[in-house]
């Protein structure tokens, strides 16, 4: 690895790698928001045109007092008791045009262009340092909320952790990736041919091509392309940190405008499933990545192909559809509509009470989609009577009680991966305090889930479709609904629970993990 030997700066990269990572799973990926995406959401709710509410400006208020308490990015500890003051005020002073709002969206600001350099220097110092995991957390998802493509980062950084004969310090990866947010975006031109001849007018509208122009723009601006088959093509025009967020850039644009089209005409564009960038060879697909959206329950107990299921189940599904791949809009409002027809019930004034619910539930499982993981890798190493016992295993929850159990009674997993082996430290935070274990992953899930309500909000009541936390929250949270809704579902056509009545048994649960048996963890949501 061309890093240097700091284990703590290994464990940083290896993280942020894994964060990064399209294929990993809801339990190993990044789940917050940046700090700076915090404050930045902070001011955008200060403008009275967003119509957001004291509690919500409150709540950013409180999200951003604990990372200024934790996260040397944004300020130096000297700093933090003057920073903690302005931030500290009445929410109903923190409204655009007030002092107050023009002093923390001043603070923000500044605190935005000098994040990855504060890092740095404190890397430097090295004193004070937050757990690895924790800043793997706040730089990865810094890093991702300014725009850079998750898959660019991942190239990025693994050239750099694998390949490159220079040595690079977590510092030093810092202020790179700090000069390219300093550097901004660069103009992309995309091109995305249509499958179909458009019934475009004449003259041909700005942005479109003929099929002539598409040609003649491939011969200039793709490297050694081969001739395809198209009807025109439509001309878009980014600016993005880099060609594979320029690419997701380009995706969000064309669907706004083929919905405009099938809404506002009587004609459907029909693009080609690839799309190119000018001077880059390879394509990128037209159609959006999936989110990891898997409610794998129906096909588990064989219900897939069932023409009806209950009622409410089946129409949570049908809301929260849009999660998968549709438009970001219609994705936040169906999914929070999902979240909240299965978890709010009668007395439940306070419509935010769901996300928290859904957040213990997906947190109740967290420790159990680990360990099934985690023995899974241990049959690919080794061919001992536990792999045989998890192979033998009928479901998911035995695997992870075969596996847990026995790190429990003192054995070791045998692990090729380090990503599984990195796993298998934090799994065992639950063997000497299962509570704590829980608590701390339920913490850190409920900001995500009141971050997808804020944006909920934000569409219903001020039409907001360009915020700036909109698209963030949506990546992060969409395979955390998931979960959440699998083990819905898979106690809905198991034993007939309702999804409140689960999250009741999961709070009960949880709070008497206290002075229980560390495998008491794993079957909070046993029924």
């Amino acid at each position: 690895m061309a890093l240097d030997a700091s284990t703590y700066n290994q464990l940083v990269v290896l993280r942020m790698l894994e964060f990064f990572d399209d294929g990993a799973t809801w339990s190993r990926r990044l789940w917050q928001s940046g700090s700076v995406l915090i404050g930045r959401e902070l001011v955008e709710a200060g403008d009275p045109a967003m119509s957001a509410s004291e509690r919500a400006i409150k709540s950013l208020q409180d999200e951003l007092l604990e990372r200024v308490a934790v996260d040397p990015g944004l300020c130096v500890p000297s700093d933090r008791t003057a920073v903690r003051k302005m931030i500290s005020v009445a929410p109903s002073a923190l409204v655009k045009p007030g002092h107050a709002w023009h002093v923390v969206n001043a603070w923000v600001s500044a605190a935005r262009s000098t994040y990855l350099e504060n890092w740095a220097v404190a890397l430097e110092r090295n004193t004070a340092l937050p757990s690895a995991e924790r800043t793997a957390r706040l730089i990865g998802a810094h890093l991702l909320d300014e725009g850079f493509g998750r898959d660019h980062l991942h190239r990025w950084l693994t050239y750099r952790v694998k390949y490159s004969d220079d040595t690079h310090p977590l510092e030093s990866i810092c202020r790179e990736l700090h000069g390219q947010l300093e550097r901004g975006p660069v103009e992309f031109e995309i091109l995305v041919p249509l499958r179909a001849q458009p019934p475009l007018p004449q003259p041909t509208p700005l942005g479109w091509l003929t099929a002539p122009q598409v040609r003649e723009w491939r011969a200039r601006n793709i490297p050694g392309g081969a001739p395809i088959r198209q009807y025109g093509g439509i001309l878009l025009s980014v600016e993005a940190l880099d060609p594979h967020s320029a690419a997701d850039k380009a995706r969000l644009r064309l669907t706004t405008i083929l919905d405009r089209v099938r809404v506002g005409g009587r004609h459907e564009i029909v693009p080609d499933r690839h799309m190119w960038i000018a001077g880059l060879a390879d394509q990128k697909p037209t159609e959006a990545a999936q989110r990891r959206v898997e409610v794998h329950a129906f096909e588990r107990q064989d219900v897939l192909w069932r023409h009806r299921v209950r009622g409410d189940i089946e129409a949570a599904m049908e809301l929260m559809a849009p999660l998968e791949r549709g438009a970001s809009p219609a994705a936040v409002t169906g999914a929070w509509a999902a979240i909240e027809s299965l978890l709010v019930g009668p007395g439940d004034d306070d419509k935010q009470t769901a996300g928290d619910r859904l957040a213990l539930l997906v947190a109740s499982g967290h420790l159990r989609a680990e360990m099934t993981t985690l023995a899974w890798a241990h049959t690919a190493s080794e061919t001992d009577a536990l792999a045989t016992a998890i192979e033998g295993a009928r479901t998911n929850q035995e695997r992870a009680e075969f596996a847990f159990g026995h790190l429990v009674g003192g054995g070791d997993l045998s692990l090729l991966r380090s990503d599984d082996r990195h796993a298998l430290l934090r799994a065992r935070v639950a063997i000497g305090d299962p509570y704590r274990y829980v608590e701390s992953v339920r913490a850190a899930l409920q900001p995500a889930m009141r971050a997808l309500y804020r944006q909920r909000n934000l569409l219903s009541h001020a039409g907001g479709t360009s915020g700036v936390a909109i698209n963030p929250t949506l990546e992060r949270v969409a395979p955390l609904v998931a979960a959440g809704m699998d083990r819905i579902v898979h106690v809905a056509l198991t034993g007939g629970q309702s999804a409140l009545e689960l999250a009741a048994l999961a709070r009960v649960r949880h709070e008497a993990l206290r002075g229980k048996p560390p495998a008491a963890a794993l079957a909070i949501l046993e029924v």
